[in-house]
């Protein structure tokens, strides 16, 4: 099973690289600042992503011992924060209440899971290990629940559910599950 794992690994990166490019390169004609701006910083975390399923297949074992996990962990929900936050402030009279509690939850959630992943990737140990891992499942939810609800608060329906956005987060989850049960099991 760890084969598997280890096989599949990349290409969850290159999948969810490829799929942000295909998502974001629109963006990019965008006349609204926000817009384009989210678009720019979407290509080059796709990029990113891009190149490092890339280079873990081709060059796995030569890699230096750089620890891109934190890179590849933190971008997206450093992005998502971002994301979030631009679309807080730009719909700030529209959202419902369920938006902005949503809204709230996922900006703390993103930025949480992140602080903490980072500070277990230099500080070993069992408890905080765990609080990583409780972090990184509120993380999905969070994916989960920005699927489901729309940015005024609103349930997205079936019809309306974007396929390439649902592939992305899907591909973004396998990541996440990778690194955090490979980081349980090398305790």
């Amino acid at each position: 099973m760890k084969k598997i794992s280890e096989i599949i690994k990349p290409f969850l990166s290159i999948i969810f690289g490829a799929l942000l490019l295909l998502i974001y390169v629109n963006w990019l004609s965008s006349n609204d600042s926000a817009t384009l701006l989210l678009g720019i910083f979407g290509v080059i975390l796709s990029v990113y992503y891009l190149t490092y399923g890339i280079m873990d297949i081709i060059i796995r074992d030569k890699l230096p011992k750089i620890n891109f996990n934190i890179f590849t962990i933190s971008l997206y929900p450093i992005y998502m924060f971002i994301m979030i936050l631009i679309g807080m402030i730009n719909l700030v009279d529209s959202m419902g209440p369920t938006a902005w509690i949503i809204s709230i939850l996922s900006l703390i959630g993103s930025i949480a899971f992140v602080l903490i992943f980072i500070i277990n990737t230099f500080i070993e140990n069992n408890s905080l290990r765990l609080l990583t891992t409780l972090f990184g499942g509120i993380f999905i939810l969070v994916i989960i629940v920005n699927m489901l609800f729309d940015q005024l608060g609103d349930v997205v329906t079936l019809g309306n559910l974007p396929v390439v956005s649902l592939l992305a987060s899907l591909s973004y989850i396998g990541i996440v599950l990778n690194v955090l049960f490979a980081k349980g099991e090398s305790n």
